[in-house]
């Protein structure tokens, strides 16, 4: 316990010398709450979870500074699955990354509590259309779709999402229906759909990561968690911060608007270098 108060105090300093700094990143804000929620936890022992702690005290270890330095977005696409995905939530955590997960509408109705899990944690949640479907359907069956979605997001967990990815990429049908979100891509493709060899899977992310990249894999590929695992590992030690979309671009300066279409911003991170 008094390594936690300790490591919190520290924290504390720190992100009072440098919010002035930061006024409007969500990223910042994002690991202010953090020490905010650790606080309250070490208040009372019997709340004072290691795990809670742990977040706290790798990020006290890299330093806020060197965390902004190489921010990159890992996006799962197609689930929630309960066992794939709770699975790589447990490696998220244990990780201490953030992630965003690009849901299908129907995957939802057997899933609320992954789906709060996910909430409760912070991950972003964003649409991957109702369903699963980017062929043979009209603009009317793409604004129908978005509704239902949204309505079955809300009355799951209070949201509904900010920005989506269409099912295979294909974007076409959603800006000519006005879909009204802002449309992410990827610019690092995992090739893991359909693919269950770990280490190839993880290699292809490790070998094309860049800051401010967009990374796609899917939480319904049942070994996730295990090129997971090793993907997070990598990144860490190369001092990568995982964030979510809104908190990539956002870092960047980068206005995510409805129906537009983005891949990165890695061209925004060069030309900061």
């Amino acid at each position: 316990l008094f390594k936690v108060v300790a490591a919190c105090d520290i924290m504390k300093e720190r992100r009072d010398i440098i919010a002035k700094d930061f006024p409007d990143c969500k990223m910042f804000r994002r690991f202010s709450d953090m020490l905010d929620e650790r606080d309250i936890d070490v208040v009372d022992i019997a709340t004072c979870s290691v795990d809670h702690v742990d977040h706290a005290l790798k990020s006290l270890e890299r330093g806020f500074w060197t965390l902004l330095e190489s921010p990159l977005a890992l996006t799962f696409d197609d689930g929630g699955a309960r066992g794939a995905t709770n699975n790589l939530l447990n490696q998220l955590r244990r990780s201490g990354a953030n992630a965003t997960f690009f849901i299908v509408g129907t995957m939802m109705y057997s899933n609320h509590d992954v789906m709060c899990r996910q909430q409760d944690a912070g991950y972003a949640m964003a649409s991957h259309n109702f369903e699963h479907v980017y062929t043979g359907i009209n603009e009317s069956t793409v604004r129908e779709w978005s509704q239902k979605f949204n309505q079955l997001m809300d009355s799951i967990v209070g949201v509904r999402p900010e920005y989506m990815r269409a099912p295979g990429g294909m974007y076409g049908k959603f800006i000519a229906a006005n879909a009204n979100l802002p449309l992410i891509q990827w610019s690092i493709n995992s090739t893991d759909s359909g693919n269950e060899d770990v280490m190839k899977v993880a290699q292809t992310v490790i070998n094309n990561a860049r800051d401010g990249g967009v990374a796609l894999m899917h939480d319904l590929n049942p070994r996730v968690y295990q090129y997971a695992e090793i993907i997070l590992a990598d990144l860490e030690a190369r001092n990568f911060l995982c964030v979510t979309v809104d908190e990539l671009f956002d870092h960047y300066g980068v206005p995510l608007e409805p129906n537009q279409v983005y891949y990165g911003c890695e061209d925004e991170a060069k030309a900061q270098k």
